[in-house]
């Protein structure tokens, strides 16, 4: 019998090795083009896996900006200020103590009256020669010394005094020295701010000039003063004088800071970092405080992220001090609200007793 010789459909004996070896190939499909497709197919799933991380990263790169973007807004829009009684400061506006600096012959040149920037030589000599206190040099009307403002009608005072306001003598709760045989406000030998700076106790000077008469009392302890009692004009001369404006108590009145307090800041309405409150009135507001200035030194406050009924929470404030909803600033500590409720979009609730 014959040998029966078998039949493989291949083109040459390699392709039948390929076959041995790789038993899943196709017919007719050789090692070396198999392998290519391979290599292309990986290339391609490779690129494709690149596409889509890249997508979802800028996904999530879009989704974060669009999180910060919205508690930025979020942030500054809740700014806003509390529904409180203001200080009484209508029609008045504020300035730096301008005290002795800055007063030198040649930058106090005298400004027409409602016109701060205006230049002293729009006045003729002889308007200059009818304002007290003013003399035409060079062309211009100056203050003589020891006065300034749009009218040189305001005595210079040292700088480190700051001038506090308007307010009758009798309104001023403190100890009060009153000084004889003064001639004036400041810078000689016998006024009222040199017998101020000569008294250890003195925190401060009441000064009044009328009709030639000079009215001065030294202040001995914190003046307490009643807001309705005290203005301020720029182009007024004063007659309250403070070494510490921070000496000063308000009566019923509390000012909040996230900043140390400005030489007005008894003047300053509520700002997104200021706030000025009356004791027993909840606010609220959106900024840490980090300075409190009160009237009285016995003041308890209560703080919190959600608003609250001030009269059923007056008299159990010693129930809340474990409580971390809430943050008790006791009289004669330091303010300290505790991280946990700063940065609370509904902002800080806040009442004084």
């Amino acid at each position: 019998m014959s040998q029966e010789i078998p039949y493989y459909p291949f083109r040459n004996q390699k392709d039948v090795k390929e076959f041995e070896i790789f038993e899943d190939t196709p017919v007719g499909f050789s090692m070396e083009k198999w392998m290519n497709s391979k290599k292309k197919s990986s290339k391609i799933r490779g690129h494709f896996l690149s596409m889509i991380i890249l997508i979802i990263i800028g996904i999530l790169i879009i989704f974060f900006v669009i999180i910060i973007f919205t508690q930025l807004k979020q942030y500054f829009s809740n700014f806003s200020n509390p529904k409180i009684t203001k200080i009484n400061t209508d029609n008045i506006y504020f300035s730096k103590n301008r005290g002795i600096y800055g007063q030198a012959l040649g930058k106090n040149s005298f400004t027409p009256e409602n016109s701060e920037h205006s230049p002293g030589s729009t006045l003729t000599m002889n308007t200059c020669n009818e304002i007290n206190h003013a003399s035409w040099v060079e062309n211009k009307c100056y203050c003589q010394e020891g006065w300034y403002g749009n009218r040189c009608n305001i005595q210079k005072f040292p700088e480190h005094y700051t001038s506090i306001g308007t307010i009758e003598k009798d309104k001023i709760t403190a100890n009060l020295t009153n000084i004889s045989g003064v001639d004036g406000k400041s810078f000689s030998e016998s006024s009222c701010s040199v017998a101020c700076d000569n008294s250890e106790s003195c925190l401060g000077f009441y000064y009044k000039l009328n009709n030639g008469d000079h009215s001065c009392s030294l202040i001995n302890s914190q003046p307490e003063i009643d807001t309705n009692d005290l203005s301020y004009e720029l182009e007024k001369e004063s007659n309250l004088y403070m070494k510490d404006i921070s000496d000063v108590k308000l009566k019923e009145k509390i000012f909040l800071s996230s900043t140390s307090f400005s030489s007005r800041f008894l003047y300053n309405l509520n700002s997104r970092q200021f706030v000025g409150l009356i004791p027993g009135v909840l606010v609220n507001i959106f900024f840490t405080p980090l300075y409190v200035h009160l009237d009285k030194d016995f003041r308890i406050g209560i703080y919190t992220n959600y608003t609250f009924d001030v009269d059923s929470i007056r008299d159990i404030y010693n129930e809340l001090l474990d409580k971390e909803e809430f943050y008790i600033h006791l009289p004669g500590t330091q303010i300290n609200v505790p991280i946990s409720m700063r940065g609370n979009s509904e902002g800080l609730f806040v009442v004084y007793f």
